[in-house]
């Protein structure tokens, strides 16, 4: 009985590091004013603005690219880098659910195909200005293998600009376990070493602070 229960867990995490998908979320800031930065917080990153910044494309728009696993999703974007001013207020049953604080939060739903959304700022209404998806992030189509790892496995993903990646890999319980700075090219080879069996994050993030996170289980 004990081997199938350590089968579906293995099933379990394996389909759960598997089933990813690319989501592009941004925001029309065109008349908009008092900002230097922009985040989006939301239920795929545990609700953090620090970790949500967002790259300015020059048009108005800013944008993040997410590998999410399908599923529904509530979030809002921000002025800055902290809570404080971000949006709500503006936004309704239309696009948004009851935040509990007297505003709105937005609702997006992500199924198996890579998909972009853009709003104008705290308003339900759809904004036209264009996405350029392939400028926004480095940090997509990350593969870690074997997953389940025993004694090492193999981090990939895809970095055509050869840009810098700080890599980090932290247990169930938020604590960094091994970090790497300024990793380039598109793999990194992880050593078990003294890592304890369970499931662990693995966090990249580059040098325009976009970040992107995967399961990994050690047995």
């Amino acid at each position: 009985m004990k081997k199938v229960y350590t089968l579906l867990a293995f099933l379990f995490v394996a389909l759960s590091v598997q089933a990813q998908t690319s989501v592009t979320v941004a925001v029309d800031m065109t008349g908009q004013s008092g900002f230097d930065a922009v985040f989006v917080a939301g239920a795929f990153q545990n609700w953090t603005p620090g970790d949500g910044a967002l790259v300015d494309q020059g048009n108005g728009v800013w944008a993040r690219t997410y590998e999410l696993a399908p599923g529904e999703y509530q979030y809002k974007f921000g002025k800055g880098n902290d809570w404080g001013d971000n949006e709500g207020g503006g936004l309704s049953e239309a696009c948004g659910v009851d935040d509990n604080n007297g505003a709105f939060n937005r609702v997006i739903t992500v199924g198996d195909e890579p998909m972009t959304v853009v709003f104008e700022y705290d308003s339900c209404d759809e904004s036209q200005l264009p996405v350029n998806v392939n400028e926004i992030s480095t940090i997509s189509g990350v593969q870690v293998f074997p997953n389940p790892m025993v004694g090492n496995a193999m981090i990939r993903f895809e970095n055509n600009a050869n840009v810098a990646h700080d890599i980090a890999v932290s247990n169930i319980h938020g604590q960094v376990v091994r970090q790497f700075h300024g990793v380039r090219g598109n793999s990194l080879e992880l050593d078990r070493g003294n890592l304890a069996a369970g499931l662990y994050l693995v966090t990249f993030r580059n040098d325009r602070n976009e970040a992107g996170t995967v399961r990994l289980m050690v047995q």
